[in-house]
């Protein structure tokens, strides 16, 4: 029998390509995941790591939530909802076979300690930034009906978005408890959790859209490198986020198969715009047009990898614009000329990695020789993720 690969893979290409072992997962009753880094919280809403967001959302769900087949928003935990006062009234009629993983019911209170827990609204610690910023006031209309109130001023499109995003706990459950062992409402329930290791999840029972294939689930701090690949091929883990070396390597073996799909998740170099030579729109072109991203592709990205001229991924069909890549060409000579004109003839700046990333690390080297090429000298500070997560990505 083949061992199948079903892992994910994001060059800049929105491509996954991954694995899995011997027996078909859909056939498992547990396996292990390897994950790259550790966690700042398992709290729900907690870690702003789109990488760890992902583990920890299988334990929560929210009132609505993004479909993956048809691309939109379909109700969750809420069974439906409406929109009114120009957008900024949110009235939600909850399901009546929803349960926490303590096996309680959700009532809308529940749902309104969730909100104003992100708030921060009656604690003053803000979870979410963006709903210090949102969140007018929520309201228990009866007993399986809640409103969401958003600010006039902060009105937006995204407001449905945000509310997309906030996992429903208990009401009265400390952020300490959320710490220690987590509940939400999601597919699994928190098991185990060993910092710097692995976190053990284990299928929810009441879980309202069915129980889970997989009875266990555990994530498991594996670091990018040959060392993954042999625990891949040892059994030792079921699912094997695949890089180019590794893409080579597996390829040699007849009994691996290697599926790929369109992925949500894409590699994008961060200006700080503190930084006053980065608040020039013409040094910001300039930087831009002078990385040549067909080199980049050609000797660090997967097949059928795909250059993008926006930080969305073509996956988000309602969101992602195909019309961009005439703007801003790579035309280094150009980006010589932006550069004098905008009164920088020297610029040196510091791009700041995380040092467990080998494909983020193998691309700043490739930025930085694009660059020097231009006059403009690039540091390459690699940190580690529990440093880089406070000082870089928050």
């Amino acid at each position: 029998m083949k061992k199948k690969i079903m892992a994910a893979l994001i060059a800049i290409s929105l491509l996954s390509l991954s694995g899995c072992k011997e027996e078909k997962v859909e056939d498992k009753t547990k396996i292990i995941i390897p994950i790259k880094v550790g966690f700042n919280s398992i709290a729900p809403d907690t870690d702003v790591s789109a990488a760890t967001k992902e583990v920890i959302r299988n334990m929560n769900t929210g009132l609505i939530k993004f479909d993956p087949d048809s691309k939109t928003l379909v109700p969750a935990l809420a069974k439906s909802y409406e929109i009114k006062n120009n957008g900024r009234t949110y009235i939600f009629k909850l399901r009546d076979d929803i349960f926490f993983h303590n096996n309680k019911k959700i009532t809308p209170e529940d749902v309104k300690y969730s909100f104003e827990r992100v708030s921060g609204i009656n604690t003053g610690k803000v979870i979410v930034g963006e709903w210090n910023k949102k969140l007018e006031s929520i309201n228990v209309l009866d007993e399986n009906t809640i409103e969401i109130n958003i600010k006039d001023s902060e009105h937006s499109s995204s407001d449905i978005y945000n509310i997309t995003d906030v996992s429903i706990i208990p009401k009265g459950i400390s952020e300490n408890e959320l710490e220690k062992n987590p509940i939400g409402a999601g597919p699994y329930k928190f098991v185990e959790y060993i910092p710097g290791q692995k976190i053990v999840l284990e299928a929810f029972e009441n879980y309202y859209l069915g129980v889970p294939e997989i009875e266990e689930v555990e994530f498991k701090i594996y670091k990018e490198g040959a060392s993954r690949l042999l625990s891949f091929k040892n059994g030792e883990i079921d699912f094997l986020p695949l890089n180019l070396e590794s893409l080579k390597e597996v390829t040699k073996d007849k009994n691996i198969e290697v599926i790929s799909s369109l992925g949500n998740d894409v590699n994008i170099l961060y200006l700080n715009n503190s930084f006053k030579a980065f608040q020039n729109k013409k040094v910001r072109q300039a930087i831009w047009e002078a990385i040549d991203m067909d080199r980049i592709i050609e000797n660090l990205a997967l097949p059928k990898a795909e250059k993008l001229y926006t930080h969305m991924s073509p996956y988000l069909k309602e969101f992602y614009k195909n019309s961009l890549e005439k703007n801003y060409p790579y035309n280094p000579e150009k980006a010589k000329e932006l550069l004098k004109e905008a009164g920088y003839s020297n610029l040196s700046f510091t791009l700041t990695t995380i040092s467990e990333n080998t494909f983020e690390n193998d691309l700043a080297l490739f930025i930085k020789e694009d660059l020097a090429k231009i006059g403009v000298n690039v540091s390459i500070n690699p940190i580690p993720w529990g440093q880089y997560l406070p000082e870089v990505y928050k």
